[in-house]
């Protein structure tokens, strides 16, 4: 899915609804996002740490699981 693909599904939502991540369709869990990074940013924190002068750049974006919330539900996976 691409950054542009996923603000698309979001939109249909209310803004005020909270995002959890699903996981583990045998044994569903929830999880709350703890941030959103992107590759580029994590070279870009390490080479300002070690000085480093290639600057590579990728191409993925990275929502970072945060506490967990508990069971989720099976039928999640069948909605999508």
């Amino acid at each position: 899915m691409k950054v542009r693909d996923l603000i698309e599904k979001l939109e249909e939502y209310d803004g005020e609804l909270e995002v959890v991540i699903a996981s583990q369709p045998s044994y569903p869990m929830e999880y709350g996002i703890a941030g959103v990074v992107s590759e580029k940013e994590m070279q870009s924190r390490d080479d300002e740490e070690s000085d480093k002068e290639d600057n590579q750049s990728s191409d993925k974006v990275y929502l970072v699981e945060g506490n967990q919330h508990g069971y989720s539900k099976k039928d999640i996976w069948n909605s999508i």
